[in-house]
């Protein structure tokens, strides 16, 4: 088998050898072929010598570019929002948030109650049957991070509610947003925040706006 794998090798790299030849012979008029009963087949050395040269960075290249889109994906998969995401996404919201979970299941979902370092709870709502988190509600003297909490969806918070901006201040009115597939409510004042978010179109049955307050 190793044989067999070394005459490939060895077969692959005369051949690229010769396409070098080829192209070095166009460009310069000169060429790096000694014909010849040699190992390589009548190939130079040198030429020889650039072929495994060339081979040995293309692979290294590669195995940087698998490594970094290995970690693009894996990065990917821990910003996924919690809002849409499966269970994954609680960890991953737990240890941004330094959180306590504690979970409890109903009929048709399961609650994951985050208690935070100042006293506030955050709850993220996930389906029973497949694991999606389509809820998330939170009560405490500050508003969590949203932004973590959303995902993707937080972009849409903006975008709703850019009247709320006014010369740059920051919001006094209660940021909501009220579409077929997004839903959010928030209120309260310094030192007592509420507020929720829903995906109405991947809600159970059995499951209330009323479940989230």
């Amino acid at each position: 088998m190793a044989a067999a794998s070394g005459w490939a090798r060895a077969e692959f790299v005369h051949r690229a050898a010769r396409a070098l030849h080829r192209r070095h012979y166009r460009l310069y008029g000169k060429s790096e072929f000694r014909p010849g009963g040699t190992s390589n087949g009548g190939l130079g050395p040198r030429l020889v010598r650039d072929v495994e040269v060339n081979l040995r960075r293309k692979s290294a290249v590669r195995s940087r570019f698998l490594a970094a889109g290995a970690l693009y994906l894996l990065v990917a998969a821990r910003a996924q929002a919690s809002l849409g995401g499966g269970y994954a996404s609680v960890e991953a919201d737990r240890a941004h948030l330094a959180a306590k979970l504690v979970s409890t299941s109903v009929a048709t979902f399961t609650v994951h109650a985050l208690t935070l370092a100042n006293g506030g709870v955050v709850r993220e709502f996930m389906r029973g049957d497949d694991g999606v988190i389509f809820a998330i509600s939170w009560r405490g003297p500050g508003r969590p991070d949203l932004r973590q909490l959303l995902g993707g969806r937080f972009a849409m918070l903006g975008a709703d509610n850019t009247s709320h901006q006014i010369s740059g201040r920051r919001p006094r009115l209660p940021l909501a947003v009220s579409r077929a597939d997004f839903v959010v409510r928030t209120g309260g004042h310094p030192g007592a925040f509420w507020g929720f978010a829903y995906l109405p179109q991947q809600a159970p049955s059995g499951f209330s706006a009323t479940n989230l307050q």
